[in-house]
C-alpha cells in the first residue's frame, strides 16, 4: 500500500510538472492584461563609499536590496579596459511596437557571432545581451568593485553591453526562476520595473519556458510596483522569480549580472524550478549568431532557446492591433522614470 501511494504521488507530481513545462504553448488573452491599481515602491537601499562596499556588505545578500554609492561620490569605470569579444545584435530602425510585454525589435540580419567591445562603444547600435566576456575582462570588472567575496561565489555571469542611439526597452517582462542575481551597473543607466515573486507567481500566474518565467495575466489585485533607475556603482541583489522589465539608456552601458544558486531557490517553488530546469535542458539555442561563449551551463540562461521562441510568439500576439491596458500603464511609468535623467 505504501509503495502504491508513493507511485500515485509521484505520478501526480510528474503530471503537474509536465503541465507547467507545456503551459508556455497556451494562448494568452488581451482581456487578461487590463488595468490594475499599483503602488510605486522604492527598493530598500544602503549607501556605501567608493571602494569600501566591503565595510557594509560582508556576503551575498539574499534579500531584494540595493547598494548604492554615496550621493556626493562618483564611481569611475574605464569601459575601454574591457577589451573582449562578445556575441551581439542590433535593433531595427523602426519597430512595430514599443512594449513592456512583447519582444524587442531586434534586427535578425545584424546578429554577429563575435564583435569587440571596442566596436560596440565606437559604433552605436550594438547590444550584447547574456554575453560571456573574457576571463581578463571578468577579473577587471570584479576587481573594480572591491567586493568582500571572490567571483567564484557566482556560478554564472552574463554581461549586458550596449551603446544605443536612444533609450530602448531591451528586455520585456520576464524572470529567472533558477537563481539569485546580483546586478552591477558599471557605466550608464538602466530603468527597471520589478514585481516580487509572490505577485508574479501567484497573481500573474507566471509559467516557465526555458527557463525564464512569463506571465499569463496582469495581477488580479492592487500590487507594489518597484521602479528603479540604476547608477554606476549600483549593486542590486534580487531573488529568483522577481520579474522585471529593462529600459537601457542611450550611450555606453555596461551591466553584469552574477547568478548564484541557493537551495531556497528550489524549495520556495519546487515544481516551477524543476519544470524550468527541464525545459532549459531540453531546448536548443537558436540564436543565429551561435551559442554564447563559455561552458554549457551558460546556455541554460540565454533567452534564445527554441521553447522561449514559442512563448515569445504567444506574448507578441498581445501587441497585435494595439497594446493592452496593462502594457500602456507600465510604459507610462517606465518612460516617466527614465525622463528624469534627460
Amino acid at each position: 500500500m505504501t509503495v502504491f501511494l508513493f507511485i500515485v504521488i509521484l505520478a501526480l507530481v510528474a503530471q503537474r510538472i509536465y503541465v507547467k513545462m507545456e503551459a508556455h504553448t497556451l494562448p494568452l488573452r488581451k482581456e487578461d492584461f487590463g488595468h490594475v491599481n499599483y503602488t510605486i515602491t522604492e527598493i530598500p537601499t544602503t549607501y556605501y563609499s567608493v571602494g569600501k562596499v566591503s565595510d557594509i556588505l560582508k556576503e551575498w545578500d539574499g534579500r531584494f536590496h540595493l547598494y548604492r554609492v554615496n550621493p556626493k561620490e562618483k564611481f569611475n569605470f574605464d569601459f575601454h579596459q574591457l577589451n573582449s569579444k562578445v556575441r551581439a545584435k542590433a535593433f531595427l530602425d523602426k519597430c512595430k511596437w514599443e512594449s513592456t510585454l512583447c519582444s524587442p525589435c531586434f534586427d535578425s540580419k545584424k546578429m554577429v557571432t563575435e564583435v569587440s567591445t571596442e566596436t560596440i562603444f565606437n559604433e552605436s547600435g550594438y547590444y550584447a545581451s547574456f554575453a560571456k566576456v573574457s576571463d581578463e575582462a571578468v577579473k577587471y570588472l570584479w576587481d573594480s568593485m572591491n567586493l568582500p567575496f571572490t567571483a567564484n561565489v557566482a556560478q554564472l555571469e552574463h554581461a549586458f553591453i550596449a551603446n544605443l542611439k536612444t533609450d530602448t526597452i531591451t528586455a520585456g517582462i520576464h524572470a529567472n526562476p533558477m537563481t539569485y542575481s546580483m546586478g552591477i551597473q558599471f557605466i550608464g543607466r538602466k530603468t527597471w520595473l520589478f514585481w516580487d515573486h509572490d505577485v508574479y507567481l501567484n497573481d500573474m500566474r507566471a509559467i516557465p519556458a526555458a527557463p525564464i518565467l512569463i506571465p499569463r495575466q496582469a495581477p488580479g489585485r492592487p500590487y507594489p510596483l518597484y521602479v528603479y533607475t540604476s547608477e554606476p556603482g549600483d549593486i542590486l541583489f534580487f531573488p529568483e522569480s522577481y520579474a522585471h522589465v529593462v529600459l537601457t539608456h542611450s550611450g555606453p552601458n555596461v551591466l553584469v549580472n552574477y547568478r548564484k544558486f541557493f537551495p531556497m531557490n528550489l524549495f520556495r517553488q519546487p515544481l516551477t524550478w524543476i519544470a524550468g530546469r527541464m525545459n532549459g535542458w531540453l531546448s536548443p539555442v537558436i540564436h543565429s549568431a551561435g551559442p554564447v561563449a563559455g561552458n554549457s551551463m551558460q546556455q541554460q540562461y540565454v533567452p534564445e532557446k527554441k521553447i522561449n521562441q514559442v512563448a515569445y510568439v504567444n506574448m507578441d500576439k498581445l501587441c497585435e492591433g494595439g497594446l493592452t491596458q496593462f502594457d500602456i500603464d507600465m510604459l507610462e511609468v517606465l518612460k516617466k522614470e527614465a525622463a528624469k535623467y534627460h
